[in-house]
């Protein structure tokens, strides 16, 4: 998943490793390391964060639109966003 930044919102203060979406958790490396990196996306000349999460591990159904998103930023301020989804058995 990618997160993208904006003007009024620095992505790498996020911390990787307190993000979930549909409540399953970040990858990690054989390092411990999350997996997650910084780039930028959209090509609006802002940095953005692309997160990889255990895709088996999320909650959603066929039936399911939306996908929550949570985390925390290095300061410990919660995060929270969410997006459509479409399910494809």
């Amino acid at each position: 998943m990618a997160i993208l930044g904006t003007p009024t919102f620095d992505v790498t203060q996020i911390d990787p490793a307190t993000v979930t979406l549909a409540n399953a958790f970040i990858k990690f490396k054989g390092n411990s390391q999350p997996m997650a990196s910084y780039q930028d996306i959209n090509k609006d000349g802002l940095t953005d964060i692309v997160i990889h999460v255990v895709t088996e591990a999320l909650h959603l159904t066929e039936t399911d639109k939306r996908a929550d998103l949570n985390g925390f930023l290095t300061d410990g301020r919660n995060i929270k966003g969410f997006d459509s989804v479409r399910i494809v058995p």
